[in-house]
């Protein structure tokens, strides 16, 4: 047989995927044959296609547990597959193998891993069919079938193990999908709590400071000039100081004092507007305040 190609092989929907897992002591001793025999008696119940209708391939899967072999089984009626290789010899394409669609979630796959249905074989890459009637003997004859339970029994008695497989599978995604949700929902409110936490500290800085700033700004006014307001701003945490002096030395004197007194503390000061009043017996000056936490003095 001619080496196929990746680009030979022709992905249809029409081919039924399964993956079997039997006990490895079960299988380790068949031949290839026997394996493909046992193997199409174990996935009809689930593809509904009957082993002497189809053809099929395999591939076994890792899984970690040396009891036990998990098969992955590609798996196609012969006539689906008569059809699609007429359509592609009528298309002038080349087709060698077939194989399902290749998942592409959650775990991509390729589809050179994927089991090859190679037309005229019983496994897919290497194996034609037998007789059916040949390949019961032979497995009766190998002792295949143990305390001679027939094949038929083995499967029926297989289809529970299956089954209950699939519950605890399907069980332990629910439960895996819940342990996520919750595990997000801790993570979000710890997030919350961390977020609440700072905007407490923040508040606790600003009161703070805003505290120190209606405490110093009167002391170091002290007789030079009256406070008349302090005002907050809306843009930032900021406030504009109004205050009233005899002259406009009283405004420097004030502004260098309180530049002095309030620095250590996260506050920058911006001189505003002074006003001589008419007749010039006061002066009205303000200056902006803002508050930067990251230079309060340590």
């Amino acid at each position: 047989m001619k080496k196929i190609l990746p680009s030979q092989v022709l992905p249809s929907p029409a081919c039924f995927r399964q993956r079997i897992t039997l006990p490895r002591q079960q299988v380790k001793d068949l031949s290839r044959d026997e394996l493909a025999t046992a193997l199409a008696f174990e996935v009809e119940p689930f593809s509904g296609i009957p082993r002497a209708e189809s053809e099929l391939a395999w591939r076994t899967v890792d899984n970690g547990d040396p009891e036990r072999t998990v098969f992955d089984i590609v798996q196609i009626r012969k006539q689906d597959l008569a059809s699609i290789l007429e359509d592609a010899k009528r298309a002038k394409k080349t087709v060698r193998a077939v194989t399902a669609v290749p998942a592409e979630e959650p775990n991509p796959e390729r589809i050179e891993d994927l089991p090859w249905i190679v037309p005229g074989t019983q496994h897919g890459r290497a194996v034609r069919y037998g007789v059916l009637y040949t390949i019961l003997c032979v497995l009766l004859g190998a002792g295949i079938l143990g305390d001679g339970f027939s094949l038929a029994r083995r499967r029926n008695e297989l289809l529970p193990v299956v089954e209950r497989q699939r519950v605890l599978q399907a069980e332990k995604d629910a439960l895996t999908r819940k342990l996520q949700e919750t595990q997000k929902e801790i993570s979000d409110l710890r997030t919350q709590r961390t977020e609440q936490e700072q905007a407490m500290r923040s508040a606790e800085v600003f009161r703070a400071a805003w505290h120190r700033l209606l405490e110093v700004t009167p002391r170091a006014c002290g007789g030079d000039a009256l406070v008349r307001s302090i005002t907050p701003n809306e843009s930032s945490f900021s406030a504009t100081v109004q205050a009233i002096g005899v002259s406009p030395k009283d405004a420097v004197q004030v502004f260098v004092r309180l530049s002095h007194e309030l620095a250590p503390l996260g506050w920058q000061l911006t001189p505003g507007a002074i006003t001589v009043q008419t007749p010039a017996t006061t002066v009205s000056f303000s200056w902006q305040v803002t508050f930067h936490p990251e230079r309060i003095a340590p």
